[in-house]
């Protein structure tokens, strides 16, 4: 097992700056969702730390216990301009 790294993660809501899909259902208490759009999503690991925050504050700090995968079809907003 390799050792733990550490990560902050954003949880940003409705409150983004890019609105390019329409977000994650994150619970920063319990759960927090990304998909293979987000930059390092393979490299996270059970058993690494996370910090998780939104724009202004820092929500909490965690560790890994679980990471659950699958595949979906996800929409995208893009604009044709």
């Amino acid at each position: 097992m390799s050792p733990a790294r550490a990560w902050c993660l954003i949880a940003a809501g409705g409150d983004r700056q890019y609105a390019g899909n329409t977000g994650y259902e994150d619970d920063p208490k319990s759960i927090y969702q990304y998909d293979s759009s987000v930059a390092n999503h393979k490299q996270l690991c059970v058993g690494d730390y996370v910090l998780i925050r939104d724009k202004s504050r820092l929500l909490g700090i965690a560790c890994v216990e679980e990471i659950e995968t699958g595949s979906q079809l996800k929409s995208r907003q893009r604009s044709d301009g």
